[in-house]
């Protein structure tokens, strides 16, 4: 889970007052400030210089799930040599992330998790923006007219969203008819009841063809 665990983040065309970023990083939309806590300061349009980062609320890089709850990094230094970014935790863990650039996105890799104590699950951000028209649960993506922005997994041992109900690593899927008329969830079912991939032969899949 530690060693492998990857993600892209992309922000596609379609804050506060702060210190100088530890990190900027730039793609052909987007530019991002991560400032010396390991938190995002900034998601700003390249194009029209909106920040679409919301106020208010803290939005990490990268956070800890310890004991069920949220560990957000409390300092963060940046290897440019090496392209990676340590970032040290209130519990003593320390994570080493990869990060590449890339022309339309950032690839993110978490190489190390030093001192992880009860640690048992990584969470890249959870990052807070201020676009909510289209919000995508599975595939972790939201977007407006203009903007989309989003996680995408890029192995196995990393799944969308952060952990729930203590199922470390378990993906869920909530029951939502497109159609109540048309295709009306089945008696044993109820709108926004939430149920794992698989679990005991109940999917989306199997859902949706009955």
């Amino acid at each position: 889970l530690f060693t492998l665990a990857a993600a892209v983040f992309a922000c596609l065309e379609a804050c506060t007052a702060q210190a100088a970023p530890v990190l900027t990083l730039q793609s052909a939309y987007v530019r991002i400030d991560l400032d010396g806590h390991g938190l995002i300061t900034s998601i700003t349009s390249r194009t029209s210089g909106k920040n679409y980062l919301a106020a208010g609320k803290r939005s990490p890089i990268l956070s800890l799930w310890e004991n069920e709850k949220s560990v957000l990094p409390i300092s963060a230094s940046y290897d440019r040599a090496q392209q990676t970014l340590t970032l040290a935790y209130p519990n003593g863990a320390s994570a080493k992330v990869k990060i590449l650039e890339k022309e339309k996105y950032f690839r993110l890799q978490l190489l190390a998790l030093d001192r992880r104590g009860k640690v048992n699950s990584i969470v890249w951000g959870p990052i807070h923006t201020t676009i909510s028209k289209t919000i995508g649960d599975i595939i972790g993506v939201v977007r407006d007219d203009n903007w989309a922005v989003g996680m995408l997994a890029l192995d196995d041992r990393t799944t969308q969203g952060p952990p729930a109900d203590g199922d470390l690593g378990q993906m869920y899927y909530y029951i939502h008819s497109p159609d109540p008329a048309q295709y009306p969830v089945s008696a044993k079912y109820k709108e926004g009841e939430r149920f794992s991939i698989g679990g005991d032969g109940t999917n989306d899949v199997a859902f949706y063809s009955q």
